[in-house]
């Protein structure tokens, strides 16, 4: 049974992406079988797919991404759906970013392995990436300083 609750058959989209380290090209072929599923069982109509092929989810220029936002803009569907989040950006920045876009032409964002991304979903994980970007500073800074100690006492000096 489909989810939606009033008459209106959503027109979707699939993005889909690989990157060229540990991926191959049948990976666009499983992500939009998967999407398709998904779309059929909410009772949606694939309209487009937008495949980037062999390009890194850490830059959010991508051409497939880049189209699927003008036709966003210009209305030409009424969802997005992605296998999972990492397949938009590994960026999760961009990700509350591409969410906040979509809000004006009341574009909705799905996940296949989430459900549908609301702007809880994009705070929290601009949240975490924030929280996860000072773990890492602190990480270096800690293994800075346990370097500093070591060259310290291989000179025979100590700290401080």
């Amino acid at each position: 049974m489909p989810s939606e609750v009033n008459s209106k058959t959503l027109r979707a989209a699939i993005y889909t992406r690989y990157s060229s380290d540990n991926q191959r090209e049948a990976s666009i072929e499983d992500q939009v079988e998967v999407c398709r599923r998904y779309a059929q069982l909410q009772g949606w109509t694939i309209v487009k797919v937008y495949p980037d092929y062999a390009l890194s989810g850490a830059n959010r220029f991508r051409p497939a991404f880049q189209q699927m936002q003008v036709d966003a803009e210009a209305r030409r569907f009424d969802v997005i759906i992605v296998e999972a989040l990492d397949r938009l950006s590994r960026k999760l920045a961009d990700v509350a970013d591409l969410h906040d876009r979509l809000t004006f032409p009341e574009i909705r964002l799905h996940a296949v392995n989430t459900g549908e991304i609301t702007a809880v979903h994009a705070a929290q994980a601009e949240r975490n990436q924030s929280s996860i970007n000072s773990e890492i500073i602190r990480a270096i800074r800690d293994a800075m300083d346990r370097q500093v100690d070591c060259t310290s006492a291989d000179l025979g000096r100590s700290r401080g």
